[in-house]
């Protein structure tokens, strides 16, 4: 079995998205997500999830320019519409 560093990781995940063509500062917040999510033990979410957004993104189900439009802006809640670009983006 092969052990890489959560560093190593990264900065593979970063160059993968920005690869595909994903702005590089999104691809940093993807990256950052995914690693951050198995260091804290939620293996569902974490970089075992790169292979799958890697085939959406090819297959044009997620875009690689993530825009937010805002729908409605309440004193408590807002609806966001994130055009289907990266959720990791969005949520950041």
């Amino acid at each position: 079995m092969v052990y890489l560093d959560a560093e190593t990781l990264e900065s593979f995940m970063r160059d993968v998205f920005i690869g595909l063509g994903v702005p590089k500062d999104d691809a940093q917040i993807i990256a950052e997500v995914l690693i951050a999510s198995d260091i804290r033990g939620i293996d569902t979410h974490g970089i075992q999830r790169c292979k799958m957004y890697f085939d959406r993104i090819k297959a044009g189900i997620y875009e690689v320019d993530t825009i937010i439009d805002v729908i409605k802006d309440g004193p408590t809640t807002a609806l966001w519409d994130g055009n289907c670009g990266m959720g990791h983006v969005i949520a950041y």
